[in-house]
């Protein structure tokens, strides 16, 4: 199944996760190495959708560490939809993570 995906697709919660690694970055000395690597992932994840790269996307997001990734992979089902990420990434959000979205008047 091939999954139609916008490359021109307005970004938001990926931005903002660019944005929040970056305020990271000026807030914490000691760990503003780790949160710069971080933002930059979150750079390269962004730079590969935007050239429809879905192979070097989904190698790149695998290649993260844990925490940013869970947080990237959760910032693309805000932005492209569950179908995109479970279709396209490869990953599948808990049953119980999407009714707390649903809950909190968060979900797509």
């Amino acid at each position: 199944m091939t999954i139609e995906f916008n490359t021109k697709t307005t970004l938001t919660k990926i931005n903002e996760l660019i944005a929040l690694y970056h305020s990271y970055v000026k807030d914490n000395d000691e760990l503003s190495e780790m949160y710069d690597e971080d933002a930059s992932d979150f750079m390269q994840a962004l730079s590969y959708f935007r050239q429809n790269d879905t192979e070097a996307l989904v190698k790149h997001i695998r290649d993260m560490d844990t925490s940013p990734r869970e947080e990237l992979v959760e910032a693309f089902w805000f932005d492209c939809g569950n179908d995109y990420v479970e279709s396209v990434l490869g990953y599948s959000m808990s049953k119980s993570w999407k009714e707390w979205q649903t809950a909190n008047g968060m979900a797509i």
